[in-house]
């Protein structure tokens, strides 16, 4: 069973205010990686017994268009400056020529919960991409990721059926999602952002 997709039209930015005490900025160095690799994990993104300099390369490093300096941002507790969460907002072009957004890594540490940085993360991440011109932006998640699949649809986007032939697995997994966020008539869509049906739990 593969990951699930999501779409968001990029003709508006959110502004969200992060809450007292944080900031975000981009990545610095390799001081960065640990801290990095142990969000990833609490958010279950990563393997628990991975190597955190292995992971980078291979998650961050290799991921084509993305670069770390300019893509990859941190919440930081302002205090202490620890590293709570993580994104990547990558901004790149796709085979119809179309400015693509693409959220990569999306993370927090689970002492966040409650406090909204993900969704202030997200804004600020659809901000840049959006300030990048791109025409939409997806990103890809797990079916067991409800809490950041809640924040995902608060923060405009759908869900995605891939190719014609998956609409119905699709919707099924899409229906058993909704139902377990108790939210209803949430539009699927096809790879453009088109509304193929509306899922009902």
């Amino acid at each position: 069973m593969g990951s699930l997709r999501m779409y968001r039209s990029g003709d508006d930015a959110p502004l969200r205010r992060f809450p007292d005490g944080c900031f975000i900025r981009t990545y610095c160095d390799t001081h960065d990686i640990l801290p990095w690799a142990e969000i990833c994990r609490a958010g279950q993104l990563l393997s628990p017994d991975g190597d955190a300099g292995t992971d980078f390369r291979n998650v961050i490093l290799h991921h084509p268009g993305l670069h770390c300096y300019r893509d990859l941002f941190f919440v930081v507790r302002r205090t202490d400056r620890q590293l709570l969460a993580t994104i990547a907002a990558i901004a790149s072009t796709d085979d119809q020529n179309r400015r693509q957004g693409y959220l990569h890594m999306v993370a927090a540490r689970p002492e966040t919960r409650g406090r909204h940085i993900g969704s202030a993360m997200i804004a600020y991440a659809l901000r840049k991409l959006f300030l990048d011109r791109v025409e939409y932006t997806i990103l890809d998640t797990d079916d067991f990721r409800l809490p950041a699949i809640r924040t995902y649809l608060r923060a405009g986007f759908f869900p995605v059926a891939r190719e014609d032939s998956e609409a119905d697995e699709m919707f099924s997994r899409w229906s058993a999602i909704l139902e377990n966020l108790d939210l209803h008539r949430i539009p699927l869509c096809d790879a453009d952002g088109r509304p193929i049906t509306l899922l009902r739990p």
